[in-house]
């Protein structure tokens, strides 16, 4: 399993997750926050009939690393659909870790 099933079932996990949070990019694009004790997941659901690119900058967060490598994340995310961005964890598990976000619609 991997691919596009893989990605669907963990935006399906996080969108059902009842800690998850959100927060509305536009009226049609909503980005999901799972936040477990050792990692972050964010997803981003774009419900208009037209693509959304969305950037989204971690930058001022403290102590964390994300699984690409890089704090900022420019995605296109097709029209209906939903998409994992990335995943964030802390650098020093025994220090505290801040997730900072700024999101934005191009």
């Amino acid at each position: 399993m991997g691919g596009r099933a893989l990605d669907r079932a963990v935006c399906e996990s996080v969108k059902a997750t009842e800690d998850v949070q959100s927060s509305s990019i536009s009226q049609d694009v909503t980005a999901f926050y799972y936040t477990g004790d050792s990692r972050v997941t964010v997803a981003i659901q774009n419900q208009s009939n037209s693509r959304a690119v969305v950037k989204l900058d971690f930058g001022k967060s403290q102590n964390c690393v994300s699984n690409i490598n890089d704090m900022e994340r420019t995605m296109q995310i097709p029209p209906t659909s939903m998409k994992v961005v990335l995943h964030l964890l802390p650098k020093d598990e025994e220090e505290d870790w801040t997730i900072k976000c700024y999101e934005t619609l191009n």
